[in-house]
């Protein structure tokens, strides 16, 4: 367990407009729910609203919503955040198993070293198996204390009925042609016809 932000080299949040209002709007609130789960297509910016979330969550300043070069948000953005946590199956394993849930359970049973809000990923929480599920559901239903839950998944049929209850659900839509096709012309300097293709 530990921090795995791979980015892709394509900032998808500027064309998530919708997701992205909808999680600023909690974040000024100040009501951070115990759980969301991001849905949509696979390399839609799904884990970039993750992180988005807990800058936006942590930061330290006062004049803008995400400043970027606060304690929290440079450390978020470097990957070096000790309270940002990410559950992903093991090397060589296909599913998150009960075992990585109770490790995860481990570490929740401390306080957040530094942080204002900590974040526990699961960015293939349809990976779980049902035993590691219900071990999460336990921890969903009484979470610790300034610490909420980021679940992605693409195949929202493998979760329990009852963690999808539990979480707020966020839509991250795919990306249009026209965002992608623009993207390869200025990044790649595809020709517009390939790029189209």
């Amino acid at each position: 367990m530990g921090i795995d932000q791979t980015m892709s080299d394509f900032d998808q949040m500027r064309y998530q407009s919708r997701a992205v209002s909808e999680l600023e709007v909690i974040i000024r609130g100040k009501k951070i729910p115990n759980a969301l789960l991001f849905t949509g297509n696979e390399n839609t910016g799904r884990k970039e609203a993750a992180f988005f979330f807990a800058k936006g969550s942590n930061c330290l300043s006062s004049d803008q919503f995400i400043c970027n070069r606060c304690k929290p948000c440079r450390k978020i953005n470097a990957n070096a955040h000790p309270d940002i946590l990410c559950v992903n199956p093991l090397e060589g394993k296909k599913i998150i198993s009960i075992s990585q849930i109770r490790e995860m359970g481990l570490t929740l049973s401390t306080r957040p070293n530094e942080a204002e809000f900590r974040m526990i990923l699961i960015p293939n929480a349809d990976l779980m198996n049902t035993q590691a599920q219900n071990a999460l559901l336990k921890r969903l239903e009484e979470p610790p204390e300034k610490t909420f839950f980021i679940l992605i998944a693409t195949k929202i049929s493998l979760l329990l009925p009852t963690i999808i209850s539990m979480c707020r659900m966020i839509g991250i839509k795919p990306l249009a042609n026209k965002h992608i096709e623009q993207h390869l012309i200025n990044t790649y300097n595809a020709d517009r016809q390939m790029a189209k293709i």
